[in-house]
């Protein structure tokens, strides 16, 4: 039995302990032994990140025999020592045999992968066919490793589309989410923008994607296209994609084909590495050019390098916006700092900002679970019930100096009462002579008609407000919006800290018309109070949040002056969304 051991290769080694993760009974010892093995070595550093990721889509897709989630991905190794990027907490035999069949697959895909191994080492190279048939296996190399130490996030979220955000997202992510080592990123449906190494990488859903390097990214499933100045790798389970300052697309389909298809620039294409070599080389794909990798079931590899591209590949995070509705079209061309559609809101997911500045915010409150919940009149905008409000995660940064605009699409039902549309302020010791007013609020008001408040700070002094003079026409869409244009020349007001507020012309509008307008200086005193969609700041006196009873959608703010006729051309263009 000693000599045995003494005999066992660092492979087999390896082999044995990437068994023991799958199923879940690696302890620290062995994660430790695991992070010494893979450590300078590509081959064995892919075989594991294979492994990893398996373990954690399984963790994201499978549940136990009970009904309970698998255990999740976490880090048992000391602190300071050598170790694998992802570890997953030692499972109770009980919850690996909840993986049923499941639980053997890890160990049953590397035992299949050595065979394949000796069977490419055993073929001859034909050279001629067309399409070409080339083993999976060439000669050794000089290797490098993709493991680094640290846990900091090796890419992040910078874009998703509206299906995306609210649907598309198996988890429930938003813009700026950091993608960490190994984390597995599926998107049924949409797309997402993707940082990464400074490149940019566009996953069109139906995919699978992880991050396992600082150049590398893992495709399982689904579309993606890559843009990068210096190199970036794309490694899939038939194939691996490498592009020299170029913008290439690849198509996964699992073990069975990819497609390589490169818009600029060029990417040189080779098979999995296997056992201390690395992958033979499939050829070099230039731009306009599209190269079909299908692993034939035996043990070689069919390449087509006259293939067609896949359909419907985006080639540009632009082109997304093509897909969008006319009036977000319209709203984007005007540059908001941010604007949320309110598209299919619900608990537990993000609400997209979709200028992509991150501004996404949170469903609080009496949220439904699913949208047959919601009594919308049509898709566009979210119904809030009065116990529920959206309050994104950073309040966009107004400087009223080069002044500002808020609008939205209103269908009230509730009130008369106070029914804040958006609100962005604060009351400091409210309702006593040091009383500060800061921020502003868009309201349907209790006197039953549109209003703009606005705060000036001044000690003492309540909140200006502008109203309308036409009610508030419930249970129909009403496009409402205010201005605060700053007077010129306060471009460097505060700057210095000697002045503490400015004074400006703010505009009142509703449906596109003029309804108002007054001097007001404003307060720039701003501190972490909470931007709010459906709710203003709570009031202990009043124990209300004045929330808002009806439906919302489209809710924009700019950090500029829109100028009146834009405001109309809204509301006109608007309407026919209804």
């Amino acid at each position: 039995m000693a000599d045995s051991q003494h005999n066992t290769t660092p492979s087999d080694e390896l082999d044995s302990l990437l068994e023991q993760l799958a199923l879940g009974d690696l302890d620290p010892a062995g994660w430790r032994r695991v992070g010494e093995l893979i450590r300078g070595d590509r081959d064995a550093a892919l075989r594991y990140i294979e492994t990893a990721h398996y373990c954690e889509t399984l963790r994201d897709e499978t549940t136990s025999a009970n009904g309970d989630t698998l255990p999740p991905i976490a880090d048992d190794s000391p602190p300071n020592q050598a170790r694998a990027e992802a570890k997953p907490t030692r499972a109770e035999s009980s919850a690996s045999r909840g993986l049923g069949p499941l639980a053997w697959f890890a160990p049953w895909g590397l035992a299949v992968s050595a065979a394949f191994f000796c069977g490419w080492l055993a073929s001859g190279w034909d050279k001629t066919p067309s399409p070409r048939v080339i083993p999976a296996v060439a000669v050794t190399a000089q290797r490098s490793s993709i493991v680094t130490d640290g846990d900091e996030p090796l890419g992040r979220v910078v874009g998703l589309t509206p299906v995306a955000s609210s649907d598309g997202l198996l988890r429930s992510l938003k813009v700026g989410s950091p993608l960490g080592r190994g984390e597995v990123f599926q998107l049924t449906r949409g797309a997402a923008r993707l940082e990464i190494a400074d490149g940019e990488v566009l996953v069109q859903g139906p995919a699978e994607v992880s991050v396992i390097g600082s150049h590398t990214l893992f495709v399982r499933q689904g579309k993606v296209t890559v843009a990068h100045d210096d190199a970036l790798t794309v490694q899939t389970p038939v194939a691996i994609v490498t592009g020299e300052a170029a913008t290439y697309a690849v198509a996964a389909e699992g073990e069975t084909e990819v497609n390589v298809t490169v818009i600029d620039g060029a990417a040189s294409v080779h098979s999995l590495p296997r056992r201390g070599r690395v992958g033979a080389s499939l050829g070099s794909v230039a731009a306009g050019r599209s190269m079909r990798v299908v692993h034939t079931g035996s043990r070689n590899l069919r390449v087509d390098d006259n293939a067609s591209p896949p359909d419907g590949l985006l080639l540009s995070w632009d082109d997304t916006t093509t897909q969008l509705h006319p009036y977000e079209r319209l709203v984007l061309s005007d540059e908001p700092l941010a604007y949320w559609p309110l598209y299919r809101v619900r608990r537990h997911r993000a609400v997209l900002d979709l200028t992509q500045h991150g501004f996404d915010g949170y469903a609080i409150g009496n949220w439904p679970t699913e949208l047959n919940d919601v009594h919308a009149s049509q898709p566009r905008g979210a119904y809030f019930d009065g116990e529920s409000y959206i309050e994104p995660e950073r309040k966009p940064p107004v400087d009223l100096r080069t002044g500002f605009t808020i609008e939205s699409w209103a269908r009230v039902s509730g009130g008369p009462e106070y029914q804040s549309v958006f609100a962005s302020r604060w009351v400091l010791e409210s309702n006593t002579e040091k009383e500060q007013c800061f921020g502003f609020t868009l309201y349907a008001g209790q006197n039953d008609k549109w209003q703009f408040w606005t705060g000036s700070g001044e000690y003492g002094k309540n909140w200006d407000q502008l109203h309308a003079d036409s009610k508030v026409q419930r249970n129909q869409w009403t496009h409402v919006a205010a201005s605060f244009a700053p007077d010129p020349g306060q471009r460097d007001a505060g700057r210095e800290g000697e002045t503490k507020s400015l004074t400006g012309v703010v505009r009142f509008y509703v449906n596109g018309e003029p309804v108002g307008e007054a001097r007001r200086t404003m307060s720039l005193e701003d501190f972490a109070w909470p931007a709010r969609i459906g709710a203003a700041e709570f009031v202990p006196r009043s124990l209300t949040s004045w929330l808002f009873v009806g439906e919302l959608r489209d809710v924009a703010l700019y950090d500029h002056v829109l100028p009146p006729e834009r405001v109309q051309r809204h509301a006109e263009e608007g309407s026919s969304v209804i």
